[in-house]
Formats: C-alpha cells, structure tokens, sequence
C-alpha cells in the first residue's frame, strides 16, 4: 500500500493555524498589582534607607522593626523611629524635639546631616499610609515561626520598602486557603470582611479614591478577567455568596432586569450576527429582550421579519431574494 505523503505547504498551514489556534485560547494574563495598590496606598517617602545593606551587614529585621513582635493591629506604626537609628549610627536625634523634625537644635546633628537620611533642607516626617485592612496580627504569624521573608519577600537587594513589597493576597491563600498544604496552614477565613475594610452598608469596600477594587488572583475563583462580565455566570451559581460580598442583589437585578446595559456584553456587530446566538440559546437573550416587546418590533421594522410591511422586506432584508438565496437563480 503507498502511503499518502502531506505537500509541504499544507503542513505548514496546519502549524501555523495551531499556533494560531492556541495563541486565540490563550488566557488573559491579569494585572497583578493593580488592585493590591489599592489595599496598600502607594508610599510617597524621601526618607534615605538601603534594607540590602543593612542585610549584607547581617542586621535582622527585629533590630529596626521590635514593634512587630507584639503587634497585632493594623493601625500600629512599625517603622522605626529615629532614635533606634541612634542605636547604632550614633546620637543623631537627641536634638529633636518635635515629631515634625522641624525644630532642630544646636547639638550632635545638624541639618546637613538630617539630609544625608531625610533628603531634605527641612526634614519633614515621612506619611507611611495605613493599609486598607482590618484586622492583621505580626505577633500571632510570628508566634507560628512565620519568617518576614514569607510575607515580604527577599529585600536582600532592595533598598527602600515600598507597596510593592507588601504582601500579595495570592501570598496569604498560600495558607489562608481550604485545603492548604503548608506547615503554617490557618483555618480559612470565613468572609472577605475577615481582613479586608467594610463600606456603609457592611459590604466589602471596594471604592476608593484611586479607583474601584477587584479580585484579580485566581485562587478565590472569582478573578475579575477581561471577559468575566460574559462568564460570571457559573461563578455566580457556584458561589452565590462570594459575590454578596461586594455586590448587592440590587446591582444584580438591574442587570439581568435590563435596566442597566453593562458594556462588554454585547460585540460590536452584534446587529449582524445575533440571529446565530439567538438561535442557539434564546433564552440568555431573553434575561433582558422579551419576544413580543423587543424582537419583534425591530424585525418587522427592518423588514427582516416574514410578516413585514411588504416595503420593507426588500430593502431590510439580512439576505437576498427566496429566488436568489435559495434557488440561485437570477444575475445576482
């Protein structure tokens, strides 16, 4: 028997439509960061501070950061002050008096000196903005032998800390979710507003100023994608309380009622080539058109419908004439 051989041009069609098949399916990467800026404001600092070469001294974090032994608020102010820089720079602050460093003496540091840290003429206090949660223990993760590493990373190279080095929620699901493999596994907890800042109306907070908060790691299972507006819906059936969380029955009823058109849902042709979705699953059409009210009034305007004014149905038509369509027949 010859074996039928594939001409070189086809094999290189069936490649390349592959590629190009997988590169369609392929996900969406998410923004990650964008949505933890929002938990963790961003630091607006001037202060002059290396951690890299205070590791490569061998200096561990407790030395600067004592508080977070025993803390277990969020509100608590874990950067260390200046006097426990004098611990091993020498007395630099005994001449402050005021918390703003404004009023600075005659005596061991002066205001050139302040600059070298402070980097500025007048030092001014550095606004450590407070993270937009609720409840957070350093003492209790540290009693569990949790290192600062698992939660801040490797600053062996950084200098300055900022927002960027707090820790991610897909870090915190590495243990603070069902079914976690990890020797410092705590129970899960039992609602967003475990951790995360209420509104008014008990829900989650998800306004702020610099913008509106998602979920973006993939880990809780509802991840805000691109195309999540469209694909929600198993999501929604499957954990209908995770998105009571942040969003009212309300805000879903307006929706699905269609008295709100939410952007997305619909491509851009969609008047070209609804007819085909329509057919498949009318009733996902009919979650916000109804038949009598919606449908039917536009076709038969637009002459696509049978029982048309016979004016329109020549000119509204999607496709030609029974006798060319159908039969192929006739110049066009």
């Amino acid at each position: 028997m010859m074996r039928r051989t594939c001409p070189a041009s086809w094999l290189t069609l069936v490649v390349l439509v592959s590629a190009l098949t997988a590169l369609a399916w392929t996900p969406v990467p998410l923004q990650h960061g964008a949505s933890r800026d929002l938990v963790y404001p961003k630091v607006q600092a001037s202060i002059v501070f290396s951690h890299a070469s205070h590791e490569a001294r061998g200096t561990p974090c407790i030395t600067c950061h004592a508080q977070a032994k025993s803390s277990t608020r969020v509100v608590d102010r874990l950067v260390p002050v200046g006097q426990t820089c004098d611990a091993c720079h020498g007395p630099m602050h005994t001449a402050v008096r005021s918390p703003a460093l404004a009023d600075v003496a005659t005596g061991p540091a002066t205001r050139a000196e302040c600059t070298k840290c402070h980097g500025a003429a007048t030092p001014a206090p550095t606004p450590w903005p407070q993270a937009r949660l609720t409840a957070f223990s350093h003492k209790k993760h540290g009693d569990m032998g949790m290192a600062c590493a698992g939660c801040h990373g490797d600053l062996s190279h950084v200098d300055l800390a900022t927002e960027r080095n707090m820790p991610s929620m897909a870090q915190c699901q590495t243990c603070h979710s069902a079914g976690s493999k990890s020797a410092l596994a705590a129970p899960s907890q039992s609602a967003c507003t475990s951790c995360h800042e209420r509104d008014g109306s008990g829900r989650m907070r998800t306004q702020f100023p610099e913008g509106q908060l998602r979920p973006e790691h993939i880990g809780v299972g509802l991840a805000h994608t691109a195309d999540f507006a469209r694909m929600h819906a198993s999501s929604a059936r499957s954990d209908g309380a995770t998105c009571n969380t942040c969003h009212s029955p309300e805000s879903c009823t307006d929706c699905h009622a269609g008295r709100t058109k939410p952007r997305g849902v619909h491509a851009g042709d969609v008047l070209r080539t609804h007819g085909v979705d329509a057919k498949l699953a009318a009733q996902n059409c009919a979650s916000c058109h109804r038949t009598e009210s919606f449908c039917a009034p536009c076709h038969a305007a637009t002459g696509v419908a049978s029982g048309a004014p016979s004016a329109t149905r020549a000119t509204g038509r999607q496709h030609p004439s029974k006798n060319v369509f159908i039969n192929g027949r006739g110049p066009e």
